[in-house]
């Protein structure tokens, strides 16, 4: 397995799923990139998926009130940190699952054919109430009208708030591939898919368990911008 990369704004000394963010794109789970410069630039600094991130607490905060500058200050304080570190990585998962590719707004991938209605399944009963035109879909997809490739896109391209937190369906599909015995996913074309600073086919990997991300390495670098950042946060929210 090729070695793999973290970038971070935390310290810390070995991965936890409770530390990972509810709201990521796949749910759940370690993220990891083959790219160091990816790493670096996107979530060793200030980039655009803590941004992200930050930005949706706060927008959480002001559904219900004002955001006050104590506010900014307690959420940057717990998910910004202080530090840039890039950690070196191994993984030990065997199982994984690949995301060929993003066409047209779709994944291309291949799953076995009872696969794609546990799937289905899997989020239907953590979904009470799916969109009536996925369920269409369901009957579409038992009448051989579209494939089971299609009817698992349409989950995706879905988001939804289960129980007041928000989620995207692709995160629950990975949630059923977790169920299933895979251990791991991975988007070999993430350049194309995250539209961020990267080099062309950097490669992600999100890792379902703990247990199967080892830390070889940690290397420190400087946090930019912080304080400015945090001053531009409160003339936006505040």
């Amino acid at each position: 397995m090729t070695t793999l990369y973290h970038g971070t704004t935390q310290k810390f000394d070995s991965f936890s799923l409770q530390d990972s963010f509810e709201g990521s794109f796949c749910g759940k789970g370690i993220y990891l990139s083959d790219s160091e410069y990816d790493s670096y630039k996107n979530y060793a600094q200030i980039g655009p998926d803590l941004r992200s991130k930050i930005d949706s607490q706060l927008d959480h905060i002001s559904n219900s009130r004002e955001v006050t500058k104590q506010d900014v200050l307690d959420i940057t304080d717990t998910m910004l940190g202080h530090h840039s570190i890039i950690l070196e990585c191994s993984i030990t998962a065997k199982k994984g699952f690949v995301f060929g590719g993003f066409i047209e707004e779709e994944i291309d991938f291949e799953l076995e054919d009872n696969e794609y209605t546990n799937i289905y399944y899997y989020i239907k009963n953590l979904v009470e109430d799916l969109d009536s035109s996925i369920e269409e879909n369901l009957m579409y997809y038992y009448m051989g009208e579209i494939s089971g490739k299609e009817l698992c896109n349409k989950l995706r391209l879905g988001c939804i708030d289960i129980d007041g937190e928000y989620t995207t369906y692709l995160a629950l599909f990975c949630e059923a591939l977790r169920y299933l015995g895979y251990e791991y996913v991975v988007f070999p074309n993430a350049d194309k898919l995250f539209k961020m600073d990267m080099n062309p086919n950097t490669t992600h990997y999100v890792i379902f368990d703990e247990k199967h991300v080892k830390i070889d390495n940690v290397f420190e670098h400087k946090l930019e911008d912080r304080d400015e950042y945090i001053e531009g946060l409160i003339s936006s929210f505040v």
